[in-house]
């Protein structure tokens, strides 16, 4: 990300954010959103829900400052210096900052602008992250008849991807029972 004032230079980098979760049982949750802050910059989300199909789909925040000192809690956004995006459930999550000021040539003085896990203050030291995960290997129905079926008695298989490629499950507790769906239940 960028941090520029009196001496920008258009040299200056904004590395993308690139989350990929292909070969693993974990993929992004859509209770995840890409929170960015700064003045007069774009932040462009692409998201694929599966990386091998044509399920892409891009969404955009545009930040706007009325004042180049429009203070900006960084646990909110009340839509003046950030802005927010929504993600759905993937594999796969690229977010890339653009400067408008180097693509339409208008240079001003701004404060420290960043986009999504760029720190802004030394109070911000992470992000959580909400994750979705899934047992990997085929979908319910190839997967009840093994010896590796990990859904115990008293729960259910649900599908997480429908693709052989990217198959898994996951196994929920039946109507009435409540514990662990892969330990069992205790009457």
């Amino acid at each position: 990300m960028a941090c520029y004032g009196n001496g920008y230079d258009n040299k200056t980098q904004r590395s993308p954010l690139v989350m990929d979760f292909s070969n693993s049982p974990y993929t992004l949750s859509d209770a995840n959103q890409v929170m960015s802050i700064g003045c007069d910059d774009i932040v462009v989300v692409q998201q694929d829900a599966f990386p091998l199909s044509n399920t892409s789909s891009i969404d955009s925040c545009a930040l706007h400052c009325i004042s180049l000192q429009t203070p900006v809690d960084v646990g909110s956004c009340p839509g003046t210096g950030c802005c927010l995006t929504s993600i759905s459930n993937g594999n796969f999550l690229l977010v890339k900052p653009f400067d408008t000021h180097k693509y339409w040539g208008r240079l001003s003085h701004l404060n420290h602008p960043t986009a999504f896990l760029e720190t802004y203050n030394q109070e911000f030291m992470g992000m959580p992250l909400v994750l979705n995960w899934k047992i990997m290997g085929y979908n319910c129905t190839h997967s009840q008849n093994s010896t590796n079926y990990a859904c115990r008695k008293n729960s259910y298989c649900i599908d997480i991807n429908t693709t052989i490629i990217f198959g898994g499950y996951q196994c929920r507790c039946k109507k009435g029972y409540d514990g662990n769906p892969y330990l069992g239940f205790h009457d």
